[in-house]
């Protein structure tokens, strides 16, 4: 499912611009792959509530060893992205740096730290600054440092109000998005806001830890009917994206109660659906998702130059970027996380399902 939605996110990036005379509604849902974000947001939570829960609620969670756990699972890659995207960082200082100023370089070096230290989301300026799909990454960010205190509060709550709490949180999504479509526009500030300032975010992550949390204390609430439930979702999500564009700012929170189904369904227990997604190939390349997500841009843009940009040339692109992921995931990102965790982070602290990679 993660590599599914990782390639519809790389088709909004370069592959929508292919579609050509077709209906309204096929061109909305080729174009709909952006809201593949929401889904892993809500995927994040879900997997991490299920491998920390325990130990958040028997106060055993060391907070520094996860957020060490974090950084040695999404900075690798990262940092393998800024390196293959520095021309985009150095056209940016071309023209930042015209002329050179004092202010100027603050401006420049500040850029830099930000995107480094994975914070580049909380400027509207800088959210898409070199390797511009890492924008996600910084809202990760904040997702992991509040994760021990969320969690613990999570597991506070009563078995009984869990149904409760996320059927709160998705009325909160809507809600926000409610106050942002009154606000004046000012250059599309409240659409970044809404979109990509890191807190905006928080309601889908903690619908995830909720949802998480409700799979491991309440197994009377499962989904009997997961694959009728999976493809219904699947079906709801592909009728909103299509209409998407008459919705407007809207159609983000009437995914999340989507992507909570059909998450939680597929959790439920084996089923056809499942059992097809847990196809040894669908599960490395899920493996190797967050590499496609986070590499796209050098590979995609590096595919569109040698061969031009049509709409073959996305397909082999695609082609060429599930390759270099998956061998990036088996043999640059895995070793890297197992040498950073062997280094760095207590051998106790649990290793995070491979579910948990969001982007």
């Amino acid at each position: 499912m993660r590599f599914f939605a990782a390639a519809a996110v790389v088709f909004y990036h370069f592959g929508k611009q292919h579609v050509g005379h077709v209906p309204d509604f096929v061109r909305n849902v080729a174009g709909g792959g952006a809201n593949g974000v929401a889904l892993f947001f809500i995927l994040s939570g879900f997997v991490l509530a299920y491998n920390y829960a325990d130990s958040a609620q028997a106060g055993r969670l060391d907070k520094a060893e996860f957020w060490k756990a974090r950084i040695a699972r999404v900075y690798p890659v990262y940092l393998l992205s800024l390196v293959l995207t520095v021309s985009r960082f150095a056209n940016y200082l071309h023209y930042a740096l015209h002329p050179v100023s004092p202010a100027n370089v603050l401006r420049a070096l500040t850029s830099f730290a930000m995107v480094v230290t994975l914070t580049q989301a909380w400027d509207a300026s800088r959210s898409f600054l070199w390797n511009f799909p890492s924008w996600t990454l910084s809202v990760e960010m904040l997702f992991y440092l509040t994760f021990p205190w969320a969690c613990a509060a999570v597991c506070r709550l009563k078995p009984t109000k869990l149904l409760t709490a996320a059927c709160a949180l998705v009325i909160l999504s809507f809600l926000r998005f409610v106050l942002i479509s009154k606000l004046p526009p000012a250059d599309g500030f409240w659409i970044w806001a809404g979109s990509e300032w890191p807190p905006m975010r928080l309601p889908e992550f903690f619908l995830g830890l909720v949802l998480g949390r409700m799979y491991l204390v309440r197994s009377d609430i499962r989904i009997r009917h997961r694959d009728a439930a999976a493809m219904l979702a699947t079906a709801g999500i592909v009728t909103v994206v299509g209409f998407g564009p008459q919705l407007g700012i809207f159609v983000a929170p009437l995914l999340d109660p989507l992507f909570a189904v059909l998450i939680y369904a597929l959790a439920s227990g084996p089923g056809f659906v499942a059992r097809c997604l847990s196809l040894p190939l669908l599960v490395l390349l899920g493996n190797a998702s967050y590499a496609v997500y986070i590499l796209q841009v050098p590979i995609m843009n590096a595919v569109n130059k040698i061969f031009g940009f049509y709409g073959l040339t996305f397909f082999a692109g695609l082609l060429a970027l599930t390759g270099i992921s998956t061998a990036s995931y088996l043999y640059f990102e895995t070793p890297a996380r197992r040498w950073i965790r062997k280094r760095w982070v207590d051998r106790n602290e649990p290793l995070p399902a491979e579910a948990a990679l969001v982007r």
